[in-house]
């Protein structure tokens, strides 16, 4: 979805490009839109995890359940960093764009490597602790093109996020009730709790 979006947004940053500080304002309301969507998704897969799996690959897919779990949170960080590569085709920073792209490759491919002896799940886990340490520099370099602080992002997702944790608990705690005092099936779980969420969050939002 992000990646359409910014797709979609390009011939509108283009169009901005020699206005920094509205292609700024552009691209923190854009942000801000996918991690309204991807913060709460990524949130509640991680928590859900074991209902996720049940429900939507079987039962004989539990393994699955710690490498989603890893995962999750994973793609919630980099929700953030969807549409940065709008900001080095727009200000004609390619290459600066692929330096760090292959930079960044190149050590997610050691960390790879270096996760093999643990299996899926070391190589999750790597997958994970490197995309946490490099979403600073993955949002700096872009962010430097148009004198964009990273303290402006947080401010425009900051209600995002803690209308996520807040969801979160609350799903947990209800899973919590459900799962190991209820002893509800995965799927009652599951939609109890994802109806419930949205509802929280959305209110929480508001």
């Amino acid at each position: 979805v992000g990646q359409t979006l910014g797709r979609v947004l390009f011939p509108a940053f283009a169009a901005m490009q020699g206005d920094h500080a509205r292609l700024r304002q552009a691209y923190l309301r854009a942000s801000a839109a996918i991690a309204f969507f991807a913060f709460p998704l990524m949130a509640g897969a991680t928590v859900l995890a074991p209902e996720v799996i049940a429900v939507f690959l079987g039962p004989h897919w539990g393994p699955a359940v710690p490498v989603l779990r890893i995962l999750a949170p994973v793609g919630l960080l980099q929700s953030l960093t969807t549409i940065t590569g709008q900001i080095y085709l727009v200000t004609g920073s390619t290459g600066a764009m692929f330096r760090w792209g292959t930079l960044f490759s190149a050590v997610l491919v050691v960390g790879f490597i270096a996760g093999l002896p643990w299996g899926i799940i070391g190589v999750a886990a790597i997958y994970a602790v490197l995309s946490a340490l490099l979403l600073i520099p993955n949002l700096t370099i872009p962010f430097r093109l148009i004198s964009l602080p990273l303290t402006a992002l947080w401010k425009s997702i900051q209600l995002i996020a803690v209308s996520t944790a807040a969801m979160a608990a609350v799903v947990a705690a209800l899973r919590w009730v459900l799962v190991f005092q209820l002893k509800t099936p995965p799927l009652v779980t599951f939609g109890t709790c994802a109806v419930l969420g949205a509802a929280f969050y959305f209110v929480f939002m508001y």
